[in-house]
């Protein structure tokens, strides 16, 4: 028998099933919980050192491969993938499921002043930043200019230190900047004169 045909010979008990259940949501429903953004804890943190003004192998062999080695003894970290640029490295750390990512956090950073010590001077303090979903940044803004030394200058120091203080930025990264190099033409006489012919 079907249950509508139940409900249609027994009316009371259908009243007081469907009362029931309009005095328990009644109830329930205060006590419901509602997290409009909910925490989303993520899986991975992002490390970067910066080296300022470093080439690709100084900061390779200087700095990246004795912190891989510290962040791989810190617990819950599962594994940590190294990405060197010029002027310092990044550390995307893959965290073990169910890791406390402020606690790892806590760790990478003791480990990291445990070994900061054997770094070079120029070397600045590591910074831990939290739920690195993506190796993207989230923002890319690109600029042109006819003079692009002066652009580089003026966004290395003016615009980088101006976004660097805007609330929830964690980390600006100026790249495509040329390098600076010094460029000898020797004047062949000269070098003759001196014994250094070319």
């Amino acid at each position: 028998m079907h249950l509508s045909a139940h409900a249609v010979r027994r009316p009371i008990a259908t009243s007081m099933l469907l009362l029931a259940a309009v005095i328990l949501g009644a109830v329930a429903l205060p006590r419901l919980e509602v997290t409009l953004l909910p925490e989303a804890r993520s899986g991975s943190l992002l490390v970067w050192i910066p080296y300022p003004g470093a080439a690709v192998e100084a900061v390779e062999e200087a700095v990246a491969r004795p912190s891989e080695e510290a962040m791989l003894g810190v617990p819950g970290v599962r594994s940590v993938r190294t990405r060197v640029v010029s002027g310092g490295a990044s550390f995307r750390v893959e965290l073990h499921p169910a890791t406390d990512p402020d606690l790892v956090a806590l760790g990478l950073r003791e480990r990291l002043d445990g070994v900061r010590w054997t770094f070079p001077e120029a070397v600045e303090r590591p910074l831990v930043l939290g739920g690195a979903g993506e190796d993207t940044p989230v923002q890319v803004l690109a600029l042109a200019a006819d003079d692009v030394e002066v652009a580089a200058d003026w966004a290395e120091t003016v615009l980088k230190p101006r976004l660097e203080q805007v609330e929830g930025v964690a980390r600006v990264e100026v790249i495509g900047v040329p390098e600076p190099e010094v460029r000898i033409t020797p004047i062949p006489d000269r070098m003759n004169v001196t014994g250094y012919g070319v």
